[in-house]
């Protein structure tokens, strides 16, 4: 161990330690996020001026079943949250959620309310 690592004369550490990240689950992620455009783009009969049967013939059959990438993701990240919460008191918690999440709520509620103006 360096010198700087030991916070005192036991050799305990003073900084907080979070929870390990598993990039296996930011992975899945990653794949639902995916299987769900896939389907919106190669799926659905939208934006394609034919019958995406006929544009993807053998990718339709997979693309079919990609909404079920919004229940892997959400479940996931369910898990993610709950995860989150391990070692930490509910003010810990709270604290941590509000600081991640209120930034980039208040940063699209003033961009969404200056492209509806315009």
């Amino acid at each position: 161990m360096r010198h700087a690592d030991r916070g005192g004369v036991d050799g305990a550490t003073h900084h907080k330690r979070s929870a390990p990240r598993l990039y296996v689950l930011d992975g899945l992620r990653l794949v639902a996020a995916l299987m769900v455009v896939l389907f919106h783009y190669v799926a659905l009969y939208g934006g394609w001026e034919n019958n995406p049967r006929a544009v993807f013939p053998s990718l339709h059959g997979y693309a079919r079943y990609g909404w079920l990438g919004v229940e892997v993701f959400f479940l996931i990240s369910g898990f993610v949250i709950c995860m989150s919460t391990w070692g930490r008191s509910l003010g810990d918690f709270v604290v941590s959620r509000v600081s991640r999440i209120y930034p980039a709520y208040w940063v699209a509620v003033l961009l969404t309310a200056a492209v509806v103006t315009v």
